[in-house]
């Protein structure tokens, strides 16, 4: 069935919203992991530049790094992830994977593991909260909790609103107006995702 629609971030708000998707993913009680082995996968060896803040990984068939000021993230082949850096903070939003460690973020050689729903905040502002330090985004969040920091790095995790997420991506967003067979299966992919995390 196609999915296309002409009206974009409108149509698609409505999309999410006859879906029922009313909470969101369940937390891990401790995604610190010692024993998760880091992905194999190449990190870059530049910092993301301030004119590219944003990064978008939408099911990419290939193992996927980028490296910020904070530490690397690390994406499994076919997982979705969108990253944020501001001067401060950098926030990274899973979207989607296909099990559970297909994300994680390294820091100073210690492996930090999430999930779909999941946002993982990195700073070195020393007296911020995660309020302070997220990203302006218009994308809701709960459950914010400091972690144990890795060196001088402050390591916050948060969970968020899938629907939220897709409707405030402006490249997310768009997808619901393109007539591209691979940008509908793409949308089609994450609204799956969102109404599957509704019952978790």
């Amino acid at each position: 069935m196609s999915i296309r629609m002409s009206n974009g971030p409108r149509v698609l708000s409505a999309l999410l919203s006859s879906l029922l998707i009313s909470s969101f993913a369940a937390a891990h009680s401790e995604p610190m992991t010692s024993n998760s082995p880091p992905l194999k996968v190449q990190v870059g060896e530049a910092e993301l530049p301030p004119t590219e803040r944003v990064r978008l990984t939408l099911y990419d068939p290939k193992p996927i790094a980028c490296k910020t000021k904070f530490g690397a993230v690390l994406c499994a082949p076919d997982s979705a992830v969108f990253v944020l850096n501001t001067t401060r903070s950098s926030a990274v939003f899973v979207l989607d994977e296909r099990k559970k460690g297909d994300v994680q973020i390294l820091v100073d050689g210690h492996v930090i593991a999430s999930k779909a729903g999941e946002e993982i905040l990195l700073s070195k502002q020393k007296d911020a909260t995660f309020a302070d330090l997220d990203p302006r985004t218009g994308i809701s969040y709960r459950n914010a909790g400091e972690l144990s920091p890795i060196g001088e790095v402050r390591v916050f995790k948060a969970e968020f609103f899938l629907a939220q997420a897709y409707e405030h991506i402006p490249a997310i967003a768009e997808l619901s107006s393109s007539s591209d067979p691979k940008k509908q299966k793409l949308l089609k992919r994450l609204l799956k995702n969102a109404a599957a995390l509704q019952g978790h």
